[in-house]
């Protein structure tokens, strides 16, 4: 199978640049490097590259790595709800709270938007503000959890899921609420939700650098499924090295 290249519409009216991305089937350097120049040529300004780490030998594009994200899952029949809390409920109202979009851009610590230099600050946190807006309002989630307590939301999770599984894809706990358990208590309630709607797996994913996120995960039972390595190749210091 050929590496596949997709254009990404979204990401592009977004940062007002041309983007693409290429997801790598198997590990050509010389396919992956005639596949980015003739993309250059057409007027790209930015491709992602995305290589499963087994496959990944990563000597033609080392320069250009951004992120190793591990995808985790969990087989929720066999695993017990071990934490519940009154303060956790579902978001119903589509209202966006400063409090959430600072727990959006909190769990983007790690991101590779906010590692990549070429991207400002304020785009960073823009794409997130975006994200969690388009979460809220159910344009790009299936369900948003919070944890409030006496009016404030120190927690959140955004949840899509299809008819077998489930993905999360953003989850915060404030800063300053950390070490108390809101995290598990909102994974048990993605559980307790995803089971009685019948879905059994659910996936969630996080950079290998958030070394805390992945304890975190790794401590509530989740397996790895993959790591794939993620490359930010820009046009304007791309360097021909076929």
């Amino acid at each position: 199978m050929n590496n596949k290249f997709e254009n990404l519409d979204w990401d592009s009216k977004f940062f007002n640049k041309k983007i693409g991305k290429i997801v790598c089937t198997r590990y050509k350097p010389d396919q992956i490097l005639i596949l980015l120049n003739n993309k250059f040529e057409t007027g790209y300004d930015l491709i992602y590259i995305m290589i499963n780490d087994t496959l990944d030998k990563e000597e033609i594009l080392e320069r250009y790595i951004i992120d190793r994200r591990i995808l985790y899952k969990m087989n929720l029949i066999s695993e017990p709800i071990k934490h519940s809390s009154k303060h956790i409920k579902r978001l119903n109202n589509g209202k966006v709270s400063n409090e959430l979009i600072d727990l959006a851009i909190q769990s983007a610590e790690y991101s590779r938007f906010k590692y990549d230099n070429n991207f400002t600050t304020l785009e960073f946190r823009r794409l997130y503000e975006a994200l969690i807006v388009n979460s809220v309002k159910l344009k790009i989630a299936d369900s948003v959890f919070v944890f409030e307590m006496n009016n404030t939301i120190y927690g959140m999770a955004t949840l899509k899921h299809g008819i077998n599984n489930a993905t999360i894809n953003m989850i915060a706990v404030d800063s300053s609420q950390r070490g108390k358990n809101i995290g598990s208590m909102l994974l048990d309630a993605i559980k307790s939700y995803l089971l009685d709607i019948g879905i059994n797996e659910v996936e969630v994913a996080t950079q290998k650098r958030n070394l805390l996120a992945c304890r975190f995960y790794e401590n509530n039972n989740f397996n790895i499924k993959e790591v794939i390595n993620y490359y930010h190749v820009w046009k304007k210091d791309y360097e021909n090295t076929i």
